[in-house]
């Protein structure tokens, strides 16, 4: 790899950008996550003259186009204060108005050329300056690292997709440091492999170079037959308004419809209603239940385990796909389904107040708690 030490002004670099010759934002850079508060610190190091860690820049035409290899964030703080866009932690917008001894602070420039932009040896290293140096997440070192292959570019294309915005799992800042394309990769990975440890198999399943396009396209297509049925439950009552809209909770729902898909679109609304019902009661500290606690618990404690994912989609099948009452008479420990009768006994049902649905006998909704009308 070719490279050059050059030190330039913040005028060269801004000059730059507003001539469009700098592109902030190849494929393999992360999106834009600073706080206000590392925004202020990197205007304070300028203002008191120390100087700032090197900017990578990878010279794709010769002084004329570039790409942002490492110092996005940096940079784009710079423009922002400059431009005026930037506020304080108080929502005051700072005033650069007057401050023109900033364009002369000399910033150390490293630009990197004679690399052919195609040739993956930038993103191989923007991969490994920022592993080693600690400064990316799981998701944003994935996506630089597998860029382009299907398996990355089945998940962005999820991402970006209407039917999974609908869903509103994630907050804007957790968009930007990209935890929703790595939720859907272990969603992908559940439904290509079932249940499993995920850091795991998820990694295993992007390294594989037997996944192809066509693999691609028919993994995308189940992806999406258990999304449209979680859209059918969404319009029903919002998940937002559950505690099935959270990772740990919503890969269990997704596995219970996987696992399940002989159900009629009735039954599994009706499946849902009970969990939404039920949802506000689950609790780590729900002693007087200990199937609902244990649900819970297996929710945060090691809940990326396989037994741990295995034993809350347990719980959903013993809660829903009860194909018979309880005989009447019975002591609880020789119940068919223990579980089932631990949380009726919660809620003080009885065998008569299970009723049919399809093949399976169900909880009463009407028995049960009313649907949550705030966000668990």
């Amino acid at each position: 790899m070719k490279y050059r030490i050059e030190a330039w002004p913040i005028k060269k670099l801004t000059d730059l950008i507003t001539a469009g010759s700098v592109n902030l934002r190849p494929p393999y850079q992360r999106n834009d996550i600073w706080t206000t508060a590392s925004k202020k610190r990197l205007l304070e190091t300028i203002h008191q003259g120390l100087p700032l860690p090197a900017f990578f820049l990878h010279e794709v035409e010769q002084g004329v186009k570039y790409n942002m290899v490492d110092g996005q964030q940096r940079t784009r703080t710079i423009v922002g204060y400059l431009n005026g866009l930037l506020k304080d932690d108080k929502g005051k917008k700072y005033s650069a108005d007057t401050d023109n001894a900033i364009y002369q602070y000399q910033l150390a420039v490293i630009v990197i050329h004679d690399v052919p932009e195609e040739s993956g040896i930038i993103r191989d290293y923007y991969y490994r300056v920022n592993k080693y140096g600690m400064k990316v997440n799981r998701p944003e070192e994935i996506r630089s690292k597998y860029l382009n292959t299907p398996l990355q570019n089945l998940v962005e294309s999820i991402a970006r997709s209407d039917s999974w915005a609908e869903l509103q799992l994630f907050t804007q800042a957790k968009i930007d440091r990209l935890a929703d394309e790595d939720f859907i990769a272990e969603l992908l990975t559940l439904q290509k492999h079932g249940i499993t440890d995920k850091k795991l198999q998820v990694d295993k399943f992007y390294a594989d170079t037997t996944f192809g396009e066509a693999d691609a396209t028919a993994l995308k297509a189940d992806f999406n037959d258990v999304i449209d049925h979680i859209k059918t439950l969404n319009d029903h009552f919002p998940l937002a308004k559950t505690r099935y809209k959270q990772r740990n909770d919503f890969y269990t729902l997704y596995s219970f419809i996987r696992s399940s898909s002989g159900l009629a679109e009735d039954e599994l609304v009706r499946m849902y209603d009970i969990l939404a019902r039920v949802g506000p009661s689950i609790s780590p500290s729900r002693e007087e239940c200990f199937t609902l606690q244990e649900y819970a618990i297996h929710c945060v404690s090691q809940s990326h385990l396989k037994s741990a994912r295995e034993r809350r989609l347990e719980f959903f099948n013993a809660l829903l796909l009860n194909r018979e009452p309880k005989p009447m008479g019975r002591e609880p420990d020789n119940d068919r389904n223990p579980m089932l009768a631990d949380v009726m006994r919660f809620f003080k049902l009885t065998n008569s107040d299970l009723v049919q649905a399809g093949d399976y006998f169900l909880m009463s909704t009407e028995e049960l708690p009313g649907l949550p009308e705030q966000i668990q």
